[in-house]
């Protein structure tokens, strides 16, 4: 099951996808080993959320749940960042969850995968001095020493129940008016405690948990209904607008790329192809041509040297298993001196499988070329069987001869051989 997500507004996904800062904020987050389990849109909108309760209101800033530190980082970083800087406090066990409810979903000790002391290390390291304040224990031992405190700005991701009603109970009093309130798991399909505690607690409260964005929901004190969509645009629309400008040849290039590695797929020579081969009476049936009754044999070998020559013991096999056929051997001009002479095939011809300058545009370019001389050279041989004996990633574009060649059976290594064939020959395979 998912997450109960209501539709986004075009300029929300717009701010979201175009956010300027958040690659750079995912980058630092690598680079000092931090985790989150956070996704960028949730990332986007606690950061902007905070700076705006930060820049507007008084009162310090509060967590509840830190696991590894990651969204924590992510909100003092944005705040450094915008010249914006409030005693940051980390309320957590940093031991995992504490006991549970028996109709909850999550159980004690789940996200306990962590050490107290990288946490403190790493976002020391990432931010040198930042007021990080923390308070190590469950919430009824720590919070008693921060009954005097005021928050403009908390960020409960505490998963439990109880947790969650205590963090509730601790904040409202709390809180300057207008500062804010974000229930991470609010919505989350394993976190229905998180939202009864919620709800249970503003039952009778003015304030209403409004959607933020995926499962976020949050309150703002004093304000019934509050409009987290227009406080998170009014921070990232023009950044992002700004950064969309500046995008605009990346993304274009990337259409480009899209549609010429489309111009030329399998898929694409598949729906060419097909209705030709029918036209001019032939069939393909799947492999199933027995190797001695194949009368007309194609093999394409577009390596070079080294693998053309350890091709030899394969072309000398063939011809054993098959005397009478005729076999026709393709590869590259610059090795035909190297198999002109070679006793095991019929026929030898050449073609030139360079990419090119440009490599993508080069292999549309050369899969045109492939199928001009396919069908100029083999369609009327009618092939009974075509062979590629390549084991890794096809980066010839060999592939396309033998199915241009219209072949009954065509044999080749599957595109899953290995992970980079798998991801450079998609599709191959059909």
């Amino acid at each position: 099951m998912s997450d109960f997500v209501p539709d986004e507004g075009m300029l929300l996904k717009f701010a979201f996808r175009f956010h300027p800062k958040i690659n750079e904020l995912r980058l630092i987050l690598k680079s000092f080993q931090i985790s989150t389990l956070l996704d960028n849109k949730r990332l986007i909108a606690l950061m902007e959320i905070a700076r705006y309760a930060a820049s507007n209101f008084n009162g310090e800033i509060i967590k509840f749940g830190t696991y590894k530190g990651g969204s924590a980082a992510a909100v003092a970083w944005f705040l450094s960042a915008a010249g914006v800087q409030r005693a940051f406090h980390l309320c957590d066990t940093f031991k995992g969850l504490p006991s549970s409810r028996s109709w909850e979903h999550h159980n004690r000790g789940d996200f306990s995968d962590l050490v107290y002391k990288d946490v403190v290390r790493f976002l020391g390291s990432l931010l040198p001095g930042y007021p990080f304040k923390y308070h190590r224990g469950l919430f009824s031992e720590t919070l008693p020493a921060l009954a005097e405190k005021k928050f403009c700005f908390a960020h409960v991701d505490a998963d439990l129940y109880d947790s969650v009603l205590q963090a509730c109970k601790f904040l409202y009093t709390r809180m300057a008016k207008g500062g804010v309130i974000i229930f991470d798991d609010y919505g989350h399909i394993n976190t229905a405690g998180a939202k009864k505690a919620v709800d249970e607690f503003f039952s009778d409260k003015p304030e209403c948990p409004a959607h933020i964005t995926r499962c976020a929901y949050g309150v703002i004190i004093g304000i019934p209904h509050p409009n987290f969509t227009k406080i998170i645009l009014k921070g990232t629309l023009m950044p992002a607008v700004s950064h969309f400008l500046k995008c605009i040849p990346m993304l274009l290039k990337k259409i480009m790329r899209k549609m010429v590695r489309r111009l030329f797929s399998p898929q694409t020579a598949l729906c060419l192809c097909e209705p030709l081969f029918r036209l001019n009476g032939q069939r393909v049936d799947n492999g199933k041509t027995p190797l001695a009754q194949a009368r007309q044999i194609l093999v394409v070998r577009p390596d070079k040297i080294g693998d053309m020559v350890l091709t030899t013991p394969f072309l000398r096999e063939l011809r054993k298993n098959n005397p009478s056929a005729r076999i026709t051997l393709v590869v590259s001009p610059n090795i035909y001196n190297l198999v002109e002479l070679c006793p095991y095939v019929d026929q030898i011809s050449t073609f030139d499988f360079r990419k090119g300058v440009f490599p993508r545009i080069g292999a549309v370019i050369r899969r045109m070329r492939i199928m001009v001389f396919a069908f100029s050279s083999f369609l009327k041989k009618r092939f009974d069987l075509a062979i590629l004996p390549r084991w890794f990633a096809d980066d010839y574009d060999a592939s396309f001869m033998i199915y241009f060649s219209g072949a009954r059976s065509r044999v080749g290594y599957t595109e899953n051989t290995t992970p980079s064939k798998s991801r450079r020959n998609e599709g191959y395979d059909a």
